[in-house]
């Protein structure tokens, strides 16, 4: 990916799902709340571009679901750290902070909803992993949709996932 896809690029605070108990919606889209500049803020339901991850209709099969289901904890785990993991977590997943990212180049879809890439600031790359990192202006960022897409390759590993992800040291920059 070309650096400068990140030049026009907009904070968002990840936020729980509204009216429902989960941290994100599905593996590929969630709630956020996108600070716009000059104190304007849009919250959102914002959706991934480029994300394979299998649909859950009626009459899906249980290893589509699964899959589905995995896909969805592996996007809370990048949004939300190891926090959600943890027993307390499992309990009342609205009481774990999310993480504030940025949203690269955004666009709505037929939906009505905001369709984007994501990313994590790094502390350090992962040399295993380099290809899903951009380094823009000496900072390094964590290409989200590419971090769920390779979780995949796994068949939604979550172990394997959470072993990626702290390879990259991400910074956690947690909001209320």
């Amino acid at each position: 990916m070309p650096v400068n896809r990140l030049v026009f690029n907009y904070p968002c605070d990840v936020l729980p799902t509204p009216k429902s108990n989960q941290l994100v919606v599905d593996g590929r889209t969630f709630y956020g709340r996108i600070d716009l500049g000059f104190r304007t803020y849009l919250e959102r339901r914002v959706q991934l571009i480029g994300v394979d991850i299998p649909e859950t209709r009626q009459g899906a099969s249980p290893e589509d679901v699964a899959k589905f289901d995995r896909a969805r904890q592996c996007l809370a785990l990048a949004f939300y750290g190891e926090k959600v993991l943890t027993e307390d977590a499992v309990k009342d997943p609205r009481s774990v902070p999310g993480r504030r990212i940025i949203l690269g180049p955004m666009r709505p879809n037929e939906h009505g909803r905001v369709v984007t890439r994501a990313y994590l600031q790094v502390a350090r790359n992962n040399i295993m992993y380099s290809n899903l990192c951009n380094t823009v202006a000496g900072y390094s960022f964590l290409d989200v949709n590419g971090f769920i897409n390779f979780c995949g390759n796994w068949g939604w590993d979550l172990t394997k996932a959470k072993e990626i992800h702290d390879g990259f040291d991400v910074m956690d920059l947690t909001v209320g």
